[in-house]
C-alpha cells in the first residue's frame, strides 16, 4: 500500500502539490517523468536525494507522481509496549526545572529491535495532544534529546550537541495536537560491528512545565511513526 491520504493527513500541513495545466499536458508530463526514471533504475540516487529533505518534504515527494507513489508504501507493527502515551506534570519549583520523561527505547522486552532495517530510518515523528494548566503565562515545552545530554531550563538556551528537538511552541491553554521530529544518527554495520541497537545514539523525551508555580502540562495519545527509506526508493512508514 502507498503513503495514502490517511498517512498523510496523519502529519499536519502536509498536502500533495497542485498542478495548474490541462489533462494532456498532465499526462505528456508524466510519461516523460516515467521515461526519465526508468533510465536510472538501479541507481540509488533517491536515497541521496531524500537525505537532504524534512519527513514533510518527502511525503510531498511521494505524492508527485505515480513513479514515486508506487514505491511507497507502510507497515504497522505491534504495539510499543514501554512507550507512555499520557502524562500529567506539575511544577513544583520556581526555577522550571526540565525532568527526563522517557526513553524512546525501540527494542521490546527481549532484546529484539522493533524496526526493521533501522539504519534506514530517515526520520521519528512523534506526535501528540497537549495543554496547559489553563490559565496564566505559557511554558510547557517538550525536548527530544540524545544520550546523556539534559533539556535547558527556564530561559536557558539549549545544548545543541543533545538537544535535537523542540516543541515550535510552548503548551496552549486548549488541547492541541503538535509534532516533533528527528533524524536519528544511523548506526554502521559491518561483521567486525554487528548490530545490536536500533541507533547510534540513546533518544529522550523531557518535559518542562515551567517555574514561577502554578504550572502543570498535560500530555495524551502520544504516538510515535517511522519513515523508512529503503532500497530502490521505497518509502515505508512505520507506527510503534
Amino acid at each position: 500500500a502507498g503513503l495514502n491520504g490517511k498517512s498523510i493527513n496523519w502529519f499536519q500541513n502536509v498536502q500533495s502539490p497542485q498542478y495548474n495545466m490541462d489533462s494532456m499536458a498532465m499526462v505528456h508530463q508524466r510519461e516523460n517523468v516515467h521515461n526519465y526514471f526508468d533510465e536510472l533504475e538501479g541507481i540509488p540516487w533517491i536515497n541521496m536525494v531524500l537525505d537532504f529533505l524534512s519527513f514533510k518534504d518527502v511525503l510531498q515527494l511521494s505524492g508527485t507522481c505515480r513513479y514515486f507513489r508506487a514505491r511507497s508504501g507502510y507497515m504497522i507493527p505491534a504495539e510499543w509496549p514501554s512507550l507512555q502515551k499520557s502524562a500529567f506534570f506539575r511544577g513544583e519549583d520556581f526555577k522550571g526545572v526540565a525532568k527526563k520523561w522517557q526513553t524512546l527505547d525501540f527494542m521490546n522486552a527481549n532484546g529484539d529491535i522493533m524496526i526493521p532495517n533501522p539504519h534506514l530510518v530517515h526520520s521519528v515523528i512523534i506526535k501528540y495532544r497537549w495543554r496547559d494548566q489553563g490559565w496564566g503565562n505559557r511554558k510547557g515545552t517538550l525536548f527530544v534529546v540524545k544520550n546523556d545530554g539534559k533539556a535547558p531550563n527556564d530561559y536557558a538556551a539549549p545544548n545543541p550537541k543533545f538537544v535535537i528537538a523542540q516543541s515550535k511552541d510552548v503548551a496552549q491553554h486548549e488541547w492541541s495536537t503538535a509534532l516533533l521530529s528527528f533524524r536519528p544518527e544511523r548506526l554502521e554495520v559491518s561483521d567486525d560491528h554487528p548490530k545490536r541497537e536500533p541507533f547510534a545514539c540513546t533518544y529522550h523525551l523531557w518535559e518542562r512545565t515551567g517555574g514561577g508555580g502554578g504550572h502543570s502540562l498535560y500530555i495524551s495519545d502520544l504516538e510515535i511513526r517511522c519513515l523508512i527509506c529503503v532500497a530502490h526508493g521505497e518509502l515505508v512508514e512505520y507506527q510503534l
